[in-house]
């Protein structure tokens, strides 16, 4: 099945049928994360009031709670990521991590049950690094214990166990490298880059970041801004008064309240996404 024609077509059939004076509402794209590339391109929590998204080093953080319980939510600047840290548990959604095999479509999410999470002083080549029980339960390239080393694009993921590594994000498809090649950093060790047997290295090179217009897109016949997400995909489409662009301050791309929620759930709603990142965190008060 072709999820990502599946939610732009449900997007366009949703737009079709709203009010053009009252757009008052948001599409939320499988919040869930069990299908499709993205693994869920939408991140739903609920917080207290007095909660709010801060930036620490290379993430926008919100602790908070979702269906599963309490859950700290990390959002990289630069990148589409998105992480969920619970007690005892890990999950990681990225249109990297997705891929296909002779087992089928594996979706852009994975859940780690005894993972942990390791976030290094800002300024390295990684953003997070998760260590793995099980390095197979991210890909069948990976045996026994291993990491999940997460640049700080976000978008560049390399799983190292002892069976060697695979890289996800640099290609379409993830690379199987086993032990033909070892992970090290550039020679500032700002960024990744694989040591080959011959001694030469290969720097690591993640997507380029998205343009504004990949993001963005002002809908004028209902005075109305859509957000887009990983694969082109609407997240969202508000009012344009309630939705304010930061231009990259505290680590935010873009904000957006909505104090009396969404018609049929009149919860308050506050929109959240990263400088560079295009996961939208939706945060219940």
């Amino acid at each position: 099945m072709n999820y990502r024609g599946l939610w732009i077509a449900t997007a366009i059939g949703l737009f079709a049928a709203c009010d053009a004076e009252n757009v008052q509402w948001a599409f939320v794209s499988n919040p869930s994360g069990s299908f499709g590339t993205t693994g869920g391109a939408v991140l739903v929590i609920r917080v207290s009031s007095s909660s709010s998204a801060t930036s620490a080093g290379d993430f926008v953080r919100v602790e908070g709670l979702d269906d599963r319980g309490a859950v700290s939510v990390l959002l990289p600047h630069r990148g589409d990521f998105g992480v969920l840290s619970r007690t005892g548990s890990v999950e990681l959604r990225s249109p990297a991590l997705a891929y296909s095999d002779v087992g089928g479509d594996h979706p852009g999410r994975v859940v780690l049950s005894g993972a942990t999470l390791d976030i290094p002083p800002a300024g390295g080549p990684a953003a997070l690094r998760v260590r793995l029980p099980d390095a197979a339960a991210v890909h069948p390239g990976g045996v026994g214990k291993g990491t999940l080393h997460v640049a700080t694009s976000g978008t560049l993921i390399v799983l190292e166990s002892g069976a060697g590594l695979v890289v996800f994000g640099e290609r379409e498809d993830p690379e199987v490298l086993g032990l033909s090649a070892s992970l090290t950093t550039t020679p500032g060790g700002e960024a990744y880059a694989l040591r080959l047997l011959d001694g030469r290295l290969r720097i690591l090179v993640a997507p380029p970041l998205p343009e504004i217009q990949q993001r963005l897109q002002q809908v004028p016949s209902r005075n109305s801004v859509r957000l887009l997400g990983p694969i082109g995909e609407v997240l969202a489409e508000l009012p344009s008064e309630v939705v304010q662009l930061q231009g990259g301050a505290g680590g935010l791309f873009v904000q957006a309240a909505l104090p009396q929620g969404l018609p049929g759930d009149s919860r308050p709603m506050h929109l959240v996404m990263a400088t560079d990142n295009r996961y939208l965190l939706r945060i219940d008060g």
